[in-house]
């Protein structure tokens, strides 16, 4: 399809770590974009990273300040009957969670519904919904030491709304997985009324790192990479006893971005499908010998050493996955955790720079 025949993608959440990537590729493939914000200001900051395409209308910003609000997004496409596609990102992540309900659990929800809702009595030209999922919706944490389990596509967290209500370690897990069953439920339900050719993709991501396209400080990063530099700056250089992760696999932000915009692309090998973007394992381990590899200058002697190259030791009673059916669905090839790493790393120097320049 030519740029010129490319229709509108509306794009929600457009100014979060993953969104902005998001929004990078699709201008880049040529897709006219509607981004969702919540305040003109946001808008400000993501127009002036893309200045020739806000002035070739290319991209346009709708304000949506609050998506649980029902009609939230009804606005969105009465201003613009000729969206085609939907890739929802809106959702919160973060852990000071206060009311888990109100905070994390009606966002992801509601929020999901809520554009269905308007896809369905305003959207009439929409085919396709990319849903923001994540890895949270598919593994158990009860087997989170169990080395023989193997979660893949097919695979779904058995957590409970109450325990999503209740427990806050699970609360996120819950929205993910309470969202994502929203959307395919309201396909199925609603299938007579949504444009014949309507269907859905899920992307379900792990833990997200790389480097940042978005407005941040080291004061606004992200949880993902707000918790890799955390680790960075609290690893005593002597310590050999080096954290583990629940799950140790992750995703590069590029990969996982590009595969929200591949759903709109690949035709039937994404339709109505779930695509677990796992770009492979890692260990604290893995991380401090990259660290020390290409940046043993700024980090010798400041962060720990631990074992050198024996990060693997750490993944034995670790859940494996299966993301086979994905890799060949989407076509995808996973950029390596060297670089993902080295790439966050050094923005995290130019970060620190700029916090430290008067």
């Amino acid at each position: 399809m030519a740029i010129s025949e490319k229709l509108p993608v509306l794009l929600t959440g457009a100014s979060g770590y993953l969104a902005s990537h998001i929004l990078d590729i699709l201008l880049n493939h040529g897709y006219p974009v509607v981004a969702t914000v919540r305040s003109e200001a946001k808008a400000s900051f993501i127009a002036n990273r893309h200045d020739s395409a806000q002035t070739s209308k290319q991209l346009q910003f709708a304000i949506v300040p609050d998506i649980v609000a029902v009609g939230a997004f009804d606005n969105v496409f009465l201003n613009h009957p000729d969206i085609y596609a939907v890739i929802h990102t809106a959702s919160p992540f973060h852990s000071k969670i206060q009311d888990p309900i109100k905070d994390i659990l009606d966002p992801a929800i509601l929020g999901t519904k809520n554009v269905l809702n308007s896809i369905l009595t305003h959207g009439s030209k929409v085919t396709k919904f990319v849903l923001t999922s994540s890895n949270a919706a598919i593994t158990d944490p009860a087997l989170k030491n169990d080395g023989s389990a193997c979660f893949n596509e097919d695979s779904w967290s058995p957590v409970t709304w109450e325990q999503a209500v209740n427990d806050r370690n699970l609360t996120y897990r819950g929205s993910k997985k309470f969202a994502e069953i929203a959307a395919w439920d309201f396909a199925r339900d609603n299938a007579a009324d949504l444009n014949p050719e309507f269907s859905i993709t899920t992307i379900n991501p792990p833990m997200i790192f790389g480097p940042m396209v978005h407005d941040v400080t080291l004061n606004t990063l992200n949880e993902s990479s707000n918790a890799l530099y955390k680790l960075i700056k609290s690893s005593p250089p002597n310590d050999t006893s080096l954290p583990t992760q629940p799950y140790p696999i992750y995703v590069d932000v590029r990969d996982a971005a590009l595969a929200h915009v591949l759903a709109l692309e690949r035709g039937d090998s994404a339709r109505n499908k779930r695509w677990y973007v796992v770009g492979g394992y890692f260990t604290t381990q893995d991380v401090l010998d990259i660290l020390h590899k290409h940046f043993e200058d700024q980090v010798g002697g400041k962060i720990a050493i631990g074992k050198p190259g024996q990060g693997a030791l750490s993944l034995i009673n670790s859940p494996k996955y299966d993301n086979s059916r994905t890799v060949e669905q989407s076509g995808l090839k996973f950029i390596p955790l060297e670089k993902t790493i080295v790439d966050l790393y050094t923005q995290f120097l130019q970060l620190e720079k700029c916090a430290k320049t008067p």
